[in-house]
């Protein structure tokens, strides 16, 4: 048995478009700004690289847990999470 929907689809839609625009033009709006904004990297400073999510074979990853730590190692990264 199909129970009849109420209210009004076409405002229900209307909203739902309108819902998607504004997020839609959030999104551009927050490009645009992260184009002007200046990069924290160009101060001065100490800036760690790492990851604080990373698998092993421990969980679901592909490669031992010694593994993942010599191939961040090697790509220069200073701090590691591996679950």
């Amino acid at each position: 048995m199909r129970v009849k929907e109420k209210g009004y689809p076409k405002l229900r839609l209307f909203n739902t478009l309108f819902i998607r625009a504004v997020v839609a033009l959030q999104l551009i709006v927050s490009v645009g700004e992260s184009i002007v904004r200046p990069s924290p990297f160009d101060k001065s400073g100490r800036f760690y690289r790492g990851n604080l999510h990373s698998h092993s074979t421990h969980s679901d990853g592909e490669k031992s847990a010694e593994e993942v730590c010599r191939t961040y190692r090697e790509l220069g990264y200073d701090f590691l999470a591996i679950l």
